[in-house]
């Protein structure tokens, strides 16, 4: 049986995590929390400071209340591109820097005590002197992600668990001398958050510090399909990416058991793709890096590729061969399954 390169980091499907968390059996903590990130911060204060709205008719914070003091008249567009200082926190579920779980992670770009740009990370102590490649990186999940539609927005929620849902702000300050900021509750799956970490782990790592990379992140998987005929249990299984996005603009995954076809939306490519990377970075495959001799009649087809350009093409019908690989279609199809 093929070994894999590091302990399996096994993830259940995102549903159950989502009903666990509002149980309160995982948490992000935060290492940094400050007054000013306290969702009661604004208890006792004037209506003047701020609006608070809930239910109960109190004028303070309550369970389920809201603490808005948004600048509506922040603008929604920013011309330049040029960023000059960047700063952000935000908690991810689960294990993304390995051995720091559901915590609060904060970066920083900014001029050190020596005045030399430095980008930096609290939960790791990484650092390294920033350079145009970061800012282009940062800049390009900003426009990505609409991100500036949220500039001047200050919007918490109290009565929630803060070391999952707490504050998270995004601070960038541009070399026009134009301000993006905003705060609100934490998503543990925001797609932006989680698209800014690979940002800076990915970029950390070039810089030779790799305290941010997943374990066993070989690079993120952009598109992959598994043709698996198991001859021996009379089964045929194939699960891919069409192609085509469906009419809402999402990506579709379509599983194929036994003949019975069925699709799925695919509402968060990132962390479903996250999670297909993780799978992938488990086991040894680069023997199998490049073209592989095409043979559309092959027991095991399994063919990767990822957002930097490089492909794994496992095509084989050797039986020996797919008995060491049997447990990466098993755990690829898990990765479908939960889609569904």
């Amino acid at each position: 049986m093929l070994k894999k390169k590091g302990t399996r980091i096994m993830y259940i499907s995102l549903i159950l995590l989502l009903s666990l968390t509002s149980l309160g059996f995982w948490g992000c903590r935060r290492k940094d929390k400050t007054p000013e990130d306290d969702p009661k911060v604004n208890e006792g204060k004037d209506k003047d400071s701020g609006t608070v709205t809930g239910t109960d008719g109190n004028d303070g914070p309550i369970d389920g209340g809201t603490t808005d003091k948004t600048d509506y008249s922040a603008p929604k567009e920013i011309a330049s591109k040029e960023i000059a200082e960047y700063s952000v926190n935000f908690c991810l579920e689960g294990e993304w820097a390995p051995g720091h779980e559901n915590v609060f992670y904060k970066f920083e770009v900014k001029p050190d005590a020596a005045g030399k740009l430095t980008a930096t990370e609290s939960e790791t102590g990484v650092s390294a002197a920033a350079d145009k490649e970061l800012f282009d990186a940062l800049q390009k999940v900003i426009d990505d992600y609409k991100l500036v539609s949220m500039n001047g927005e200050y919007r918490i929620t109290a009565g929630i668990d803060p070391s999952l849902y707490g504050p998270r702000k995004l601070s960038v300050i541009y070399a026009s001398g134009e301000k993006l900021t905003f705060t609100n509750d934490n998503d543990p799956y925001d797609e932006w958050a989680i698209k800014t970490y690979l940002v800076f782990a990915k970029w950390f790592a070039g810089k030779g510090e790799n305290a941010l990379l997943p374990e066993g992140y070989e690079g993120m998987v952009a598109d992959i399909s598994i043709l698996f005929n198991d001859t021996r249990a009379g089964r045929s299984y194939y699960y891919g990416i069409e192609p085509e996005r469906d009419k809402y603009g999402r990506l579709v995954a379509t599983r194929t058991v036994d003949g019975e076809t069925g699709q799925a939306a695919i509402f968060s490519p990132l962390i479903f793709f996250d999670s297909i990377s993780r799978v992938v970075g488990d086991f040894e495959l680069s023997k199998y890096e490049g073209a592989q001799a095409d043979d559309q009649d092959a027991l095991l087809q399994i063919r990767i590729k990822f957002e930097d350009g490089h492909e794994i093409n496992i095509i084989t019908s050797d039986e020996s061969e797919i008995d060491e690989l049997i447990m990466l279609p098993g755990d690829l199809f898990n990765e479908f399954d939960s889609l569904f």
